[in-house]
């Protein structure tokens, strides 16, 4: 078991320690936008409406 979780470390978690080193800022906007979507998507209605409440109560005062 341990020559089996000595060859993962190996194979697996050091080259992809090296890849996340390498690629860290692509990494951190790939999981900003995959956190930032899911919101939007939920809520997305409630945006529009602010938005359009936004320019018509705009449009009212002018």
């Amino acid at each position: 078991m341990m020559k089996a979780l000595k060859e993962y470390n190996e194979m697996v978690m050091r080259p992809s320690w090296k890849w996340l080193k390498k690629h860290w800022k692509g990494y951190s906007v790939l999981l900003v936008i995959s956190m930032i979507v899911p919101y939007l998507w939920f809520y997305w209605s409630d945006i529009t409406e602010y938005i359009k409440s936004k320019f018509k109560n705009h449009e009212e005062e002018s």
